[in-house]
């Protein structure tokens, strides 16, 4: 039997080793590469105290829906949810400060301002997307919460699409303009000088450009539908105008009963206030009877009384007044776009445009001239604490007060002073003129809205890290190092295919040599032999190729000198040519003390060596 040789059984099985390496490696690195998941973090700090009560509103369903509609994913919301998670991180100074406290035996009162947010995704780069998206919006809701108002939601987006009518539609755009229209002023006011970077636009700027629609395009539009009563269906049109015309009549008749109490209680006021003096001077007479010369000036609140002051009193009726004439003045316009929609013809406007073309009065105007008239009121009665009394009040009779007759004259002489001759162009205008004039403010409103938005966007980012600041950019880290357990695998494998290759080889030789090998001799024997040639039989020899055969005269030594002595001749023979066999090629004993030796490569020089040796 052969010598153990590790190396002889790695060259014999060396494509065995190969593979099993390979496939090990391979198999490990996809079942890695299936349970791998990364996850992206990052460190945030709350500035001046605003942090959250409940961290989990970084990553709420709002948010999230967000962030997914921006990466354009189709994924649960709660899947991606229960992912997040949000860390409490204590800065190295505080926690020196903390272990100083805990070591003198002082519980620290301590809270956080700095937070881990992470995020864990089967892909690299979708957890590191995902957690910007979230943070990115999270950041804009947080500055909209604690900074900055946000942009009014556009209005008018879907309007193309909704199937309103003419009229309608330029209400809606109406409204959705003035609502920017506010918005804008106040960021006007409270952001003076910011110019966007990436849309080039002040708040100035915006301003200007959808006053413009307002005061240009949005009352050609109201002229081109009212003048030439167009619409889509005439009678849902003019059934609209009747119940919001029946709507606003009822809601007038409440602010007048609202008024005509309010007006009560002026009186009850002013005539009251003047026996303040003798409510002094009789104190002791007024502790006898139990009774309260403000007793008539206390105004109801559910069943319990309520006090009041003279400035309370006048800022509500002033906020009721103007509230009643502004209703006056909507169904003024109710009913003239009523009469323009039922004459079915074309009708000439005889009122200004103003500023607001939906209304024929400037609402602001009307409120000056209350807060006037009121603020006359007020410095001829001065300012007092009253209460008021239901039983007071209750005997008194409801009448408009001379001060309401004065302000309708005030702003009906105002309107006649308003009203001028408008001269319509004698045109007709098509549906079809007025939808692509619709569609045209439709389309330059949203232009305007995106750059709007994006403007408010870009000034939410600078003044949040005023608030919210980044403490570590977005680091993404994977659970299963790949590389390190792609190598280990392959060293394991290399390893056990190295085990398996010995294995194998030792087996075939130990069978082999249970059924080839002549034990006694430690040859190949004549099974082996018969193998080997017919191996050869069919194959081209080269040509250094040689067979020997020897046969040894055993019967004759064994018969002269013993068999023991023919033995050991056979066995130093055998000795012999397994020298031979290290070296040149294949030696078998066939038995009888017959060898065959087959040397593929020897010269005829070093085969007579051989037989000499």
């Amino acid at each position: 039997m052969k010598q153990f040789n590790i190396v002889r059984y790695v060259k014999r099985f060396k494509w065995l080793v190969f593979a099993l390496a390979t496939i090990g490696a391979l198999c490990v690195f996809l079942n890695a590469m299936r349970k791998q998941t990364y996850t992206a973090s990052m460190v945030i700090r709350f500035m001046n105290g605003n942090v959250p009560e409940d961290m989990r509103e970084i990553y709420s369903p709002n948010i999230i829906d967000a962030a997914l509609v921006e990466l354009d994913i189709d994924s649960d919301i709660d899947r991606v949810r229960s992912r997040f998670r949000v860390e409490e991180v204590v800065p190295e100074t505080d926690q020196i400060m903390i272990d100083a406290l805990l070591a003198k035996g002082t519980q620290p009162d301590y809270e956080t301002d700095t937070f881990r947010v992470s995020y864990t995704d089967s892909g690299r780069e979708n957890a590191q997307d995902i957690l910007d998206a979230v943070m990115k919006n999270y950041y804009e809701a947080y500055t909209t919460r604690f900074v900055q108002e946000q942009i009014p939601d556009n209005g008018v987006i879907d309007l193309l699409t909704s199937g309103n009518d003419y009229l309608e539609s330029a209400e809606v755009l109406e409204d959705s303009i003035l609502e920017m229209l506010n918005f804008l002023n106040r960021k006007e006011e409270s952001q003076q000088g910011l110019r966007s970077i990436h849309t080039g636009r002040s708040y100035e700027d915006l301003y200007e450009a959808f006053h413009y629609l307002y005061r240009h395009d949005l009352p050609l539009l109201y002229v081109e539908i009212v003048s030439t009563a167009n619409a889509k269906d005439i009678e849902v049109i003019r059934t609209t105008l009747r119940r919001e015309i029946a709507d606003l009549y009822r809601h007038l008749g409440h602010l007048q009963q609202q008024l005509d109490l309010l007006d009560v209680l002026k009186e009850n006021f002013i005539e009251q206030t003047t026996e303040i003096d003798e409510y002094h001077r009789d104190v002791a007479n007024d502790r006898e009877t139990g009774e309260n010369v403000m007793d008539g000036v206390q105004e109801v609140s559910g069943n319990r009384r309520k006090p009041t002051t003279y400035d309370e009193l006048m800022e509500q009726y002033v906020d009721l007044r103007t509230e009643y004439e502004e209703t006056k003045i909507d169904i003024a316009h109710k009913e003239f776009l009523l009469d323009a929609f039922n004459s079915n013809t074309r009708v000439d406007m005889d009122v200004e445009l103003p500023d607001d073309p939906a209304s024929l009065y400037r609402k602001q105007e009307t409120e000056e001239a209350v807060e006037s008239e009121a603020g006359i009121a007020g410095e001829e009665s001065g300012t007092a604490v009253t209460e008021v009394n239901p039983a007071g009040t209750a005997a008194k009779t409801a009448q408009e007060p001379a001060e309401t007759a004065q302000i309708e004259i005030l702003a009906a002489e105002e309107l006649e002073k308003k009203t001028v001759q408008r001269d319509i162009p004698k045109r007709a205008v098509t549906p079809e003129q007025i939808e692509s004039h619709i569609e045209s403010m439709v389309t330059a409103f949203n232009e305007y809205y995106n750059v709007a938005k994006e403007t408010c966007r870009e000034l939410n980012g600078v003044l949040s890290a005023q608030y919210l600041s980044t403490v570590s950019s977005i680091t993404v880290t994977a659970s299963i190092q790949l590389t390190r357990y792609v190598i280990m695998a392959l060293f394991l494998f290399l390893f056990l295919g190295v085990v398996l290759s010995v294995l194998l080889g030792r087996g075939i030789e130990l069978m082999e040599g249970m059924l080839y090998v002549d034990r006694a001799l430690d040859l190949p024997n004549r099974a082996r032999c018969d193998l080997f040639i017919e191996e050869h039989s069919e194959k081209l020899l080269p040509e250094n190729y040689c067979c020997i055969s020897w046969n040894l005269e055993l019967n004759r030594i064994s018969e002269r000198f013993g068999r023991h002595t023919g033995d050991e001749v056979l066995k130093d023979f055998a000795q012999i040519l397994r020298s031979f066999r290290e070296v040149y090629g294949f030696i078998a004993h066939n038995g009888g003390g017959q060898f065959f030796a087959f040397f593929e490569n020897c010269s005829r020089s070093r085969l007579e060596a051989i037989l000499n040796t």
